[in-house]
């Protein structure tokens, strides 16, 4: 009966409810004990989903397919993290987890995750790639370096609870004590720190962290990425070509949100956008009503380097929908969502700054 359930809410186009059974069945079978009929009901609900998934023509559904699948990899490491596997098995389902939602813009669901080792060749010697994973209400970090064959998981303190932060100085410190220094050992000689966050550090500020030994904010220690899989900073890596000439760039600044949306206006977002471009001979700034999406997405597949300074709201549930709110346009509104740039081909964009609430939210 089970089963038969779980095929009546793909074929009605409803994966979610699918995934969710998956999940509540594995869930009750791991509270009773039954680890390993609990891991096998996943596993089983993981091959299912992936099958489900090739015969789905509907974008949104294979989306929701994918978020339903990242949770259900989810659980597989946690329960690897409780039966004691190695740190290795542990990280290979979280890299796995994180890769879903990805996958179906960045490839088209096309490409699988890199395993470890291939994520480790594609780090420069003076590259350090972390993890935090948030399993079993802990949260733990493990570090890749190329020609380091080992990974360990490292436990990390929660920090200070909400009312013992203190100033804005001493939350920087704190965290950066919760989350940086436990790994000193593992970063050592880095001069590049790739940083692929968990559910519960998404917000973190970490070009703002600050080493308390030194006065250095993260971002004045280490060249900083932030990326949501291993194997996306691969690919990227992959992608990514030199220039040649001068930089193109161009930069938007929005400081009115549309009056749906009920958030306050930005006093400082043109000038940002003025100031950035002022740093680049020939770049241009496009601010207030000029700043529209499509301009934005034009610029996407003709500039090295783009810059937006305003408004931006995160969906964590249905990350697609996910949008920078721009200038009004008589074709595409005032709404960027993420869908329509994951649309957008033959970008040229190498780098693209995002200054907005919400933007480095990308656990999908």
């Amino acid at each position: 009966a089970y089963a038969d359930a779980r095929q009546a809410f793909t074929r009605a186009g409803s994966p979610e409810r699918a995934a969710q059974m998956t999940l509540a069945r594995g869930r009750l079978l791991w509270d009773a004990g039954q680890h390993d009929e609990a891991v096998a009901d996943w596993t089983s609900g993981l091959d299912f989903l992936r099958r489900s998934r090739k015969s789905m023509r509907d974008e949104t559904l294979r989306l929701a397919q994918a978020t339903s699948m990242r949770r259900i990899l989810e659980s597989l490491a946690g329960a690897a993290l409780e039966r004691g596997e190695t740190a290795d098995v542990v990280l290979g389902l979280t890299e796995s987890s994180r890769f879903q939602t990805t996958a179906e813009w960045l490839t088209d669901g096309s490409r699988e995750p890199l395993d470890l080792a291939a994520i480790r060749r594609s780090l420069s010697p003076d590259t350090a790639l972390v993890y935090y994973l948030n399993l079993r209400s802990a949260t733990y970090a493990a570090v890749l370096r190329n020609g380091r064959d080992t990974v360990t998981l490292r436990s990390l303190s929660h920090g200070p609870s909400n009312g013992e932060w203190g100033s804005t100085g001493h939350q920087a410190e704190a965290l950066y004590d919760a989350l940086v220094r436990p790994l000193a050992g593992d970063l050592a000689g880095a001069q590049a720190l790739v940083i692929v966050p968990g559910p519960a550090t998404n917000g973190v500020p970490w070009a703002a962290l600050t080493d308390r030994a030194t006065g250095l904010p993260l971002l004045g220690t280490f060249r900083l990425s932030i990326v949501p899989s291993g194997t996306v900073y691969a690919l990227l890596r992959e992608r990514d070509r030199p220039g040649s000439g001068a930089l193109r760039v161009e930069t938007f600044g929005v400081g009115q949100a549309p009056a749906d949306e009920s958030l306050p206006a930005l006093a400082r977002a043109e000038s940002e956008a003025r100031a950035v471009a002022a740093a680049y001979a020939g770049a241009r700034a496009w601010v207030g009503t000029e700043a529209t999406s499509r301009r934005f997405a034009d610029a996407m597949q003709r500039a090295d380097i783009v810059h937006f300074a305003g408004h931006g709201v995160y969906n964590p549930d249905y990350p697609m929908t996910s949008r920078l709110l721009m200038a009004p346009d008589p074709e595409r509104g005032s709404r960027l969502f993420a869908d329509d740039i994951s649309r957008l081909s033959n970008v040229t964009a190498r780098i693209v700054v995002l200054a907005a609430c919400s933007s480095a939210g990308g656990g999908g």
